[in-house]
């Protein structure tokens, strides 16, 4: 029943305000992506104690890229190969974060690698390579650090703004890989290369 106030303000009942459950389940989706994003921009580690907070940023945001980004005819009954190129500390906090997870109906299997290994035939989805150096894998989304590591072929770098961590996107380097960056990501880049 609608409260005499809000009859006589001239809106509709509850009832005719209701969108569809597909409408609210987009919307609080995209809702969740800028929040966590938003959430996520938080200041950078100043102090070695710091670490875990960056490595959850990152973590957070490598979840997020997936959930994002489309592969190419993706099989949904094959696992989401994550494959993380970095430092003991960073694969134990990301691999047990990401680990199970479900992304595009697709289960997330973390592979990890030492900071100097090269996954070349690890049949990746996503690779994180923590020391920034990129390395070409076909159909694999890749995520460094530093502005650099876009500027040399990589997709998407972390990026210190203002004290935060951030990220760059580029675009020509993803669509050449045939993977497409969902326009809500690229919307809350710190950059987007064109």
């Amino acid at each position: 029943m609608v409260s005499a106030p809000l009859a006589a303000a001239g809106r509709p009942p509850l009832a005719a305000t209701r969108r569809s459950r597909g409408t609210g389940l987009r919307r609080a989706s995209i809702c969740g992506l800028l929040a966590c994003t938003a959430a996520l921009a938080l200041p950078a580690p100043a102090s070695a104690a710091d670490t875990d907070a960056a490595s959850r940023i990152r973590t957070a945001y490598l979840l997020n890229f997936a959930k994002f980004t489309r592969w190419p005819a993706a099989d949904a009954s094959r696992a989401l190969r994550a494959c993380l190129v970095a430092d003991v500390a960073f694969r134990g906090h990301a691999s047990g974060a990401l680990q199970g997870q479900r992304v595009q109906g697709r289960v997330v299997d973390v592979r990890e690698f030492p900071a100097d290994v090269v996954p070349v035939d690890a049949d990746c989805d996503l690779v994180y390579l923590q020391a920034g150096r990129m390395i070409p894998l076909v159909g694999a989304l890749t995520v460094g650090e530093g502005s650099d590591f876009t500027a040399d072929g990589g997709m998407i770098g972390f990026v210190e703004r203002a004290d935060r961590i951030r990220f760059v996107v580029n675009l020509p380097a993803v669509r050449a890989q045939g993977l497409d960056v969902d326009a809500r990501l690229l919307g809350v880049a710190a950059e987007v290369r064109r």
